[in-house]
């Protein structure tokens, strides 16, 4: 083991811990914020699938929607 990664924990940056992050202006964050927003939204319509099987053939879709939209509440 390298003494000089032991000290520092294996720690190799740069050194500047515990500085502050640069400064970003309003417009900055509100622009990063509206991405990270974007993105969960995206990524959020592939988490509300739910898989539904063993039903009638006859069982047409939206009354599996209305039939689920009851437990919403």
């Amino acid at each position: 083991m390298n003494s000089a990664a032991g000290a520092s924990g294996g720690y190799s940056g740069s050194g500047h811990r515990g500085a502050a992050p640069p400064q970003r202006s309003f417009e900055e964050r509100a622009a990063a914020k509206e991405q990270m927003m974007q993105s969960l939204r995206d990524s959020s319509q592939q988490d509300r699938r739910v898989y539904v099987g063993n039903l009638a053939y006859d069982v047409k879709w939206h009354h599996l929607k209305d039939f689920m939209r009851q437990g919403q509440s």
